[in-house]
């Protein structure tokens, strides 16, 4: 999640605007976040929201609005705590722009580099807070401004010094424009003009500040500005455009062989800053300073390394050195003896001199570095054993090594310090693509940028490429729908250049690993979303877990999958996508269609006994074995099990697709009927409705009555939860009949207690009650004990809705027993929860507590989400009809979240209830 407060206030999530509500919660959230971590009191927050004269209900009302603000946050990952002292807006620092924007400018001004200032200068979007008003956010505007125009004024001092006036002087003149009195300012302007050849305009820049000065303020300029309007006028020579540094008096020249700074950085902050403190503790310690930038291609490590050497090489007095190993290039990696030579002779020693052997060639370059201060660039290592012989022994010295691998030996045996690049956060992309499109050309744009970065994952090799097509006039727009349409990988590379293409820079990373491990990564382009368990993996590749979990540490180590928690996997788009190239370049038809197999046969298994262990009175299906190679999670319980539905339900719902598409119809039925317990009673309804669509076709394909059956069952379920009951009534209709047909009364007792679902969300509590005693015939006679509880509890809660609430504690109670009897934690949450509703209406509270407290508990256990908040919501009314207006509140505010990202209609009944409790009702 991102904040931003330079300029209109933005939150925004995977590059998506949220929307955060009206004006006054607007505010409440820019005081929350220019505070951000830190406790701002509700009497503040009163004040933000309404200046002055606020309402009776004010403190309430900021309570409501900071509760709705936790409600949109909240998803996207930010948090808002309660504090004896107010509110707390939890942010991670680098998320929020200010922040963002304070440590560049620290940074630049740290290490008097204007690119980092001119990077935090790109952050602002507009005046800071634009649009928002209030006396006291005008406030800590104009103290962002002010940051602002001074890191604008240091900026453009250090680029002055860097002879950089012809560039800036237009700049200069209009912010003398906007800020007429400003002094700094005027005097940064002469000294341009000056230097421009500009004499004449340099006194009359001069000569309109002092007579502004005169007629408002009644002052003359300051004497630092006097004298320079003196040194002006007499063409002194401190005026002078600065001069290079002087060689050392030795006459020797150090070398310098660092390749140019690379124009356009943007971004690396955290990164940045790691390795300013690694410098510290290294010449703290007296030690050579080792470290690894490692990521996958493309990622920009040999970008951040240059960067950050430039940044330091005024601390190394002695010169610096770069060699590119070549460890992922078309051709042989360089040789370590060829590589001590490149660096001896950039140390100014004779070809002749140099020993051929590598041993001694190395100890005559760590002697000639022992007493220097050298930073040693090592670009592109292929592995430790390369890069081993090239570090110097002097503690002065500074070694930056990039490499795709993670050089782990170099970690553990040589002290070497890694720092791992990921992809670009979006803010990030966004400013790589403003500074090298244009900023003016991305703000006219944002939609068509943000989506440009997206489709480019993020990654600042597709972007660079990307922005090079664009400044060669292409649209925005129209070059992220070609992004969009085509092939990513062909149209991300620049015309004659092959090399510089994506998918060429993957190809070296491809080339250097093993065999298996190769396949292994492109089988990995077969798995349907984004994320890869090793038993996923295993089963892709017929391989044991322990064989499979090597070979992706491999893939890791290389950088071409990430790890995420333990045993999981990802990749970015750009890296699966050239996964997919390779694996319909490298494997037969055959060979990839029996690897998807066993991938889904993993899916189906385990979602199976899953499905089980979470609910075990499920309708259970035979399944054939799984095919020879497949691997299948070992679920210990229903925690495990849930956790594992949690962490690979975008998988899942994926499968289901490319089964249908690969024409495996069993499994394009049988996956959605064993992930359907979980996506209803989790709330994924629209995911049901998908899932349960693909399996009614691929039933139908097979002409398979008893799965069609359960698949429109499942359907109508899913449409019942969203609210379309006339298309739920038809298939579930559909389904009783197909179940009737196969004379399997227990299907049909399931279908009429989904039937009792349907008509009590339409209030039709009388058909309902019919629906459970039909459910009741056919249960015992089939012997079904669970539907049998099941349609006692129904009868009980549809009598407790026609106000017949000792007829429903009595159905209630025999389904409660026989519930516990089987260990039907489910059926005994929904049977508690009609308690509760029958014992409130009754006035009996401590029981129906009781009971809500219970239902939430096991509705917890079972992994439905929008039973316990339905749990809360109730209990929360307890409270309030004892009198415990404070603990309704809180209790409401705890269920109001998930109803709403549910979409449940006793979302609205609770914020009523929410806005109806007054303050002082709350004490």
């Amino acid at each position: 999640m991102e904040f931003r407060v330079l300029g209109p206030l933005e939150v925004r999530s995977g590059g998506r605007l949220i929307d955060v509500g009206g004006a006054r919660q607007r505010r409440i959230l820019a005081a929350l976040l220019l505070h951000a971590n830190r406790a701002v009191s509700l009497s503040r927050l009163v004040e933000v929201a309404w200046d002055h004269d606020p309402p009776a209900t004010a403190r309430r009302q900021v309570q409501n609005r900071v509760a709705a603000l936790r409600r949109v946050l909240t998803p996207a990952g930010g948090f808002i705590d309660a504090h004896d002292a107010g509110y707390v807006l939890r942010v991670d620092p680098p998320a929020l722009d200010a922040v963002a924007f304070d440590r560049l400018v620290e940074r630049g001004r740290a290490t008097a580099d204007p690119r980092l200032l001119r990077e935090a200068l790109l952050l602002w979007r507009g005046p800071a807070l634009s649009g928002l008003g209030g006396t006291l956010l005008e406030r800590e505007a104009i103290g962002l401004e002010e940051s602002r125009l001074a890191a604008q004024e240091d900026c453009l001092e250090l680029e002055l010094a860097e002879a950089a006036h012809a560039r800036i002087v237009a700049e200069l003149g209009t912010l003398v424009a906007e800020h007429p009195l400003r002094e700094r300012l005027v005097g940064l302007l002469m000294v341009a003009l000056y230097r421009c050849g500009r004499q004449a305009d340099a006194l009359l820049a001069y000569a309109g500040l002092a007579g502004r000065l005169a007629e408002e303020l009644g002052i003359d300029p300051s004497p630092d500005l006097r004298r320079l309007h003196e040194a002006v006028l007499r063409e002194d020579s401190s005026l002078a455009l600065p001069t290079p540094p002087v060689k050392a008096a030795s006459g020797a020249v150090p070398p310098s062989q660092l390749p140019a700074d690379v124009y356009g950085f943007t971004g690396r902050t955290g990164e940045l800053a790691r390795l300013d403190r690694l410098l510290c503790d290294g010449q703290t310690e007296r030690a050579v300073v080792v470290s690894v930038v490692s990521g996958t291609a493309g990622v920009g490590k040999t970008a951040l390394a240059v960067h950050w050497a430039h940044q330091v090489r005024d601390t190394y007095s002695d010169g610096q050195l770069y060699v590119n190993l070549r460890g992922h290039a078309p051709d042989t990696p360089l040789r370590p003896i060829d590589a001590v030579t490149s660096l001896l002779r950039g140390l100014g020693v004779a070809a002749e001199r140099i020993p051929p052997e590598l041993d001694d060639a190395a100890a005559l370059y760590r002697s000639l570095l022992a007493d220097r201060r050298v930073v040693v660039l090592l670009d592109d290592a292929a592995n430790a054993e390369q890069v081993r012989p090239l570090l110097p022994g002097g503690a002065d010295n500074l070694v930056l090594i990039t490499s795709r691998d993670t050089l782990a030996g170099l970690v553990a045996r040589d002290g070497a310090r890694r720092i791992t690049l990921a992809t670009l956060n979006p803010q990030e992309a966004y400013a790589l693509l403003a500074r090298t499109v244009g900023a003016e050309r991305v703000a006219a744009h944002p939609a068509a940028t943000a989506e440009l970065a997206r489709l480019c994952a993020y990654l600042p090799l597709a972007l660079r490429i990307a922005a090079a097509t664009i400044a060669d006039g292409a649209s925005m727009a129209d070059h992220a729908a070609r992004l969009a349409d085509g092939n990513r990988l062909a149209v991300l590379s620049v015309e004659g250049d092959d090399q510089t293409a994506v998918r060429a820079v993957f190809a070296l990373s491809y080339r250097t690993l093993s065999e298996p491990a190769r396949r292994m990564f492109r089988l990995l382009g077969l798995v349907p979303g984004p994320e890869v368990t090793v038993d996923a993996a295993a089963s892709l590749t017929a391989r044991d877990p322990a064989e499979a979990r090597q070979l992706l540490g491999q893939l890791v180590a290389g950088h071409l999958i990430e790890p995420l928690s333990q045993g999981r996997y990802t990749y970015h788009d750009l890296l699966r996508l050239y996964a997919i190239e390779r694996a319909h370049g490298d494997e037969t038809q055959a060979q990839r269609r029996a690897a998807r197999g066993r991938l889904l046969d993993h899916y189906l298994h385990t979602a199976a006994a899953g499905a089980l262990l979470l609910f075990p009175q499920r309708d259970a299906l035979t399944l054939r074995p799984p095919g020879r190679g497949t691997v299948l999670t070992d679920l210990a319980d229903r925690r495990e099990a849930l956790d594992w539905f949690s962490a690979n339900r975008p998988a899942l719902i994926a499968a289901v697709s490319v089964a249908a598409d690969a024409g495996m119809d069993e499994h394009a039925w049988q996956l959605p009927w064993n992930l359907a317990d979980f996506l209803y009673r989790q709330g994924h309804w629209h995911d049901l409705v998908t899932t349960q669509q693909t399996a009614v076709a691929a039933a139908q394909r097979l002409d398979d009555p008893a799965g069609l059956a359960r698949a429109l069952r499942g359907l109508a379920n899913g449409y019942v939860r969203l609210g379309r009951f006339a298309d739920g009534e038809r298939h579930l209709t559909r389904a009783l009949e197909l179940f009737a047909e196969a004379a399997d009364q227990t299907s049909q007792a399931r279908g009429h207690l989904d039937y009792v679902a349907l008509l009590d969300r339409l209030g039709l509590h009388e058909r309902a009650i019919g629906q459970a005693k039909r459910a009741l015939e056919l249960s015992r006679a089939s012997g079904y004990r669970t539907g049998q509880a099941r349609a006692l509890s129904s009868t009980g809660w549809s009598s407790g809705r026609l106000g017949d609430y000792r007829t429903a504690i009595a159905f209630c109670e025999q389904a409660l027993e026989l519930q516990r009897e089987l260990g039907d934690r489910y059926g005994e949450a929904e049977t508690s929860g009609a308690l509760a509703f029958a014992h409130h209406q009754l006035g009996e509270l401590r029981r129906a507590a009781e009971y809500y407290r219970r239902a939430a508990a096991l509705y917890r256990e079972s992994g439905s989400r929008g039973g316990e908040a339905v749990s809360y919501a109730g209990l929360g009314d307890i409270h309030h009809a004892a009198g415990r207006f404070e603990s309704a509140r809180d209790t409401w505010i705890l269920a109001l979240p998930v109803l709403d990202q549910l979409g449940h209609p006793l979302a609205a009944e609770v914020r009523q209830k929410l806005d109806l409790l007054r303050p002082a009702a709350v004490g």
